[in-house]
């Protein structure tokens, strides 16, 4: 018997959202990029994991690595070709407004003025059209106690083939220079790459494509 099952969950209970939100926060502990999005105000690691997941579960696709027992050992959520994070109303009220209104003025600030435009901007160009038709990930991310046992690979192929099926590619962003290896490893290309700073610190943005064989 496997050790893990890959499945899709449209619809999540509270409990499995505050499961996998806590999984989010336990592997990302320190890392620069949460660091920068929340202004160095780690209460909000919660809110922001919470909002990607719950607009995941509205506008795009929730998958959950589980166990035998169905606890959650890693987490991946994707929009597909016409959907982007946050891009709705309905969207942001399931946890972004909340997250933002918590953000200190001048990160709420860079949120608007730097991060957006300038995240924005580097995607068109390394994505040209392709960001909004692709199936695009927000978020892997694996228990630290089950990574390097194929996990991600686990939800990245499950979500593959979603992309060969709508003939389109896989995009994300890797923050870190460990995170991109492990993609390029998976057969994703690096198409372009930034650093994204503010005033309390700076993560490297890798933009990354999987593209189905012809």
């Amino acid at each position: 018997m496997s050790e893990h099952t890959i499945r899709l969950v449209k619809e999540p209970t509270d409990a499995q959202v505050d499961e996998a939100v806590a999984l989010s926060v336990k592997a990302f502990q320190g890392d620069p990029i949460i660091t920068v999005l929340t202004g160095n105000n780690w209460n909000l690691a919660d809110p922001f994991f919470r909002s990607i997941i719950r607009a995941g579960a509205l506008a795009g696709a929730v998958y959950f690595a589980t166990d035998n027992a169905d606890h959650i050992l890693a987490v991946g959520v994707w929009f597909g070709p016409g959907q982007e994070l946050y891009a709705t109303a309905e969207q942001r009220e399931l946890g972004f407004n909340d997250l933002f209104a918590g953000l200190s003025p001048d990160t709420q600030e860079w949120w608007t003025k730097t991060y957006g435009p300038v995240l924005d901007k580097f995607l068109k160009e390394a994505l040209g059209n392709k960001k909004l038709d692709s199936w695009y990930a927000n978020l892997i991310v694996t228990d630290p106690a089950w990574q390097r046992r194929g996990l991600a690979t686990a939800l990245v192929d499950t979500v593959f083939q979603r992309a060969i099926a709508d003939k389109t590619v896989l995009a994300l962003c890797a923050g870190n220079e460990t995170n991109g290896i492990v993609y390029r490893k998976m057969g994703f290309e690096e198409k372009g790459r930034l650093d994204m700073s503010s005033s309390h610190g700076s993560f490297p943005t890798i933009c990354l494509t999987k593209t189905p064989p012809e």
